[in-house]
């Protein structure tokens, strides 16, 4: 697979998932506005207009702790 999993830290696994799923959680019921704009802001996207989130869905052989489909229109499907 041409996933890898890096770490330099055994204790910080375990609590990861957790601190992914609070923060990207709460960001998720926030309006785009007060949530996910301001942390994306720097991404230069532009406006927008619907986001959903995904947490550890497989994609390619690897899953990501947290998959951001940001749409222009209504949210993603």
């Amino acid at each position: 697979s041409t996933c890898q999993q890096t770490t330099d830290s055994a204790s910080y696994l375990g609590f990861e998932d957790g601190l992914t799923s609070n923060v990207f959680g709460a960001l998720r019921y926030l309006e785009l506005r007060y949530g996910l704009e301001p942390v994306l802001r720097d991404l230069g996207l532009g406006p927008i207009a619907s986001a959903c989130i995904e947490f550890w869905q497989e994609v390619d052989g690897c899953e990501p702790d947290v998959i951001i489909d940001v749409g222009r229109g209504s949210c993603c499907a």
